[in-house]
């Protein structure tokens, strides 16, 4: 029973293992979008900071996964991820 367990958990972690490249992946992306958008924002002279599309995000998710985080956790996860974002738009 514990062998069965244990290779249950080896699976699970394969499958998180996964999870996290795809992450890995499409933070990648996101951040390579951000650094274009950051330089069309320098050539119309708009400023790289906006606290409105961020608070939308967190709003819209807030919404559609009510139950399974809340909207702290999914500040907490979202907040790294604008930083690096902004830094990504700032370096051109």
């Amino acid at each position: 029973m514990e062998k069965e367990g244990n290779q249950q958990i080896r699976k699970f972690y394969k499958k998180i293992n996964e999870i996290d490249n795809n992450l890995m992946q499409l933070l990648t992306e996101r951040f390579s979008i951000y650094s274009k958008i950051g330089e069309i924002k320098s050539n119309q002279g708009i400023k790289v900071f906006e606290p409105d599309h961020e608070q939308q995000i967190i709003d819209k998710f807030s919404k559609e996964y009510f139950g399974a985080l809340d909207r702290k956790q999914i500040k907490s996860i979202f907040s790294p991820i604008f930083q690096i974002s902004d830094i990504a738009q700032k370096r051109r």
